[in-house]
């Protein structure tokens, strides 16, 4: 009587094949996967940013520079006033690594500061940018490009940084081939907006 199975070699043959695929496709499915939230996360916090310029434009109330964060909150139920400066009662944006290698531009992050319900982290310039860490401070990696963006208002709307007439517009402002200090991203949010694919490369570059 014949038996039939397979032998210690074969198993593990098997085994060792499964791993590698595994190896391969895992990685990337969770790529994909955080591509996507994060994705979800920027058109989210850019349409709140549309509507919220809409509705100051019918309640007359211009964007103004200086910036003045407090005209935001009323239409930000549920967000906590973080004060201004650098250490606010919601967090301590000096110690805040927003580069690619964890160089910080606090000078751009403390004319006020606003958490959302959501946790979604909105911090003012008052020479004209939003800030917006789209998945809050507790989630890293907290850094411009990846998962924090750059809005400037013009004529009553605001713009992803890096559309054309913005600060920090053009390839060399949103660099994901050699990101140096944060300035090599700073304009990144226009991609974040145009290339549902941009945030897989920005994974896996801006760490």
């Amino acid at each position: 009587m014949k038996n039939y199975g397979f032998t210690l070699a074969e198993v593990l043959i098997t085994l060792g094949i499964i791993g590698v695929v595994a190896a391969i496709t895992i990685p990337n499915l969770i790529t994909t996967y955080k591509a996507k939230q994060l994705h979800s996360q920027f058109l989210k916090n850019y349409s709140v940013l549309q509507q919220i310029s809409r509705r100051l434009n019918n309640d007359d109330i211009a964007i103004e520079i200086p910036l003045n964060y407090h005209q935001f909150l009323i239409y930000l139920p549920g967000s906590t006033d973080c004060g201004t400066s650098y250490s606010t009662n919601c967090v301590d944006i000096s110690k805040y690594p927003t580069g690619p290698n964890n160089d910080s531009f606090s000078g751009y992050l403390d004319d006020g500061q606003i958490m959302l319900a959501d946790g979604t982290f909105w911090l003012f310039e008052q020479s004209g940018f939003i800030t917006i860490d789209i998945n809050g401070y507790n989630n890293p990696p907290n850094k411009v490009g990846n998962d924090v963006f750059m809005f400037q208002p013009i004529d009553g709307e605001f713009i992803p940084m890096g559309e054309i007439g913005t600060k920090f517009s053009g390839e060399i402002y949103c660099n994901l081939r050699q990101p140096g200090n944060y300035q090599s991203t700073a304009g990144c949010a226009a991609k974040a907006k145009n290339n549902p694919d941009y945030f897989k490369e920005a994974i896996r570059k801006i760490k």
